[in-house]
């Protein structure tokens, strides 16, 4: 009887931690299909706003990969990260950049984002808009005091 009750107990007490694990793998699907109001009821719920996708990609990284600039401001008033980086050591904002969605880099620059992040490979958020040709991220970093 000792046992069930030890079993159960531990089950119990396990409970907000297996929620708080489902929480945070549906917010990583709401953040990158760009689900603005269900990552908000996700993270009232308890979602980590730095919840990380199995291959260990943040939530912003990847909203912001696909240029979901109201989910990226939503996860970066909530305290998310803006300098967490993906597998690549991509940050949200050089992800955002290198994708060409100007409206999501302006977001995270007034997050306060790192305008001279750089990816693992060295590239900065700069030079991969400027390979592009992307002008208007180009002219918002350059704003924010990027170099290089």
């Amino acid at each position: 009887m000792a046992a069930s009750r030890t079993r159960a107990a531990w089950a119990q007490a396990e409970a907000p931690q297996r929620m708080a694990a489902q929480a945070d793998t549906s917010l990583i699907e709401a953040a990158s299909k760009g689900r603005t109001s269900t990552v908000e009821k996700l993270l009232a719920e308890g979602a980590s706003p730095d919840a990380k996708s199995a291959a260990g990609a943040p939530a912003i990284t990847l909203a912001a990969r696909s240029g979901y600039a109201d989910t990226v401001a939503l996860l970066a008033s909530k305290d998310a990260n803006v300098e967490a980086t993906d597998g690549s050591g991509s940050s949200a904002l050089v992800v955002a950049a290198n994708a060409g969605h100007a409206k999501t880099v302006q977001v995270l620059v007034d997050a306060h984002a790192n305008v001279n992040a750089k990816r693992g490979d060295g590239a900065s958020a700069l030079s991969l808009a400027k390979k592009h040709g992307f002008d208007e991220i180009v002219k918002i970093l350059k704003d924010a005091g990027a170099t290089g």
